[in-house]
């Protein structure tokens, strides 16, 4: 099931997107969140970026995150390329809501951050392509 998917220029993964309802019958294998005792559907989240968004200046922003260190809470897994020229990043999150907590807590100030020092503004730079997709079976 498609969760939400976004090409509209400055919204991007920073949109928010729904979950599934509770009674909503689902055939995906939960993941189990241990820390809580509740179940979640883990998600995978697809962002092609805006030409100009290379590998460099996402690994600036990965290496300003620090989250190569430490995983972020509810990130499962975190993969970024460039294909057909264009940079891609494939996430799994334990949630969509925990994808975007972290979006807004995390990624949004260091892109700010890294952008100005490198003298771009990230609201001309338009928002990625995004697609958030709940997991079939995610095997650990």
């Amino acid at each position: 099931m498609r969760l939400g998917t976004s090409g509209d220029q400055g919204q991007g993964c920073w949109q928010q997107h729904p979950s599934p309802a509770a009674s909503e019958p689902t055939f995906c294998h939960d993941v189990q969140n241990y820390g809580e005792g509740v179940s979640v559907m883990a998600v995978l989240v697809e962002n092609v970026f805006p030409v100009g968004v290379s590998n460099e200046l996402l690994d600036a922003v990965t290496d300003e995150m620090g989250v190569d260190a430490k995983i972020p809470p509810g990130a499962i897994l975190h993969v970024h390329f460039e294909k057909d020229g264009r940079a891609h990043g494939i996430d799994v999150w334990d949630s969509a809501e925990a994808h975007e907590q972290f979006v807004q807590s995390t990624l949004m100030p260091a892109m700010g951050k890294v952008a100005s020092a490198r003298g771009l503004d990230p609201s001309k730079m338009g928002g990625p392509e995004t697609t958030i997709t709940e997991v079939h079976r995610l095997v650990r």
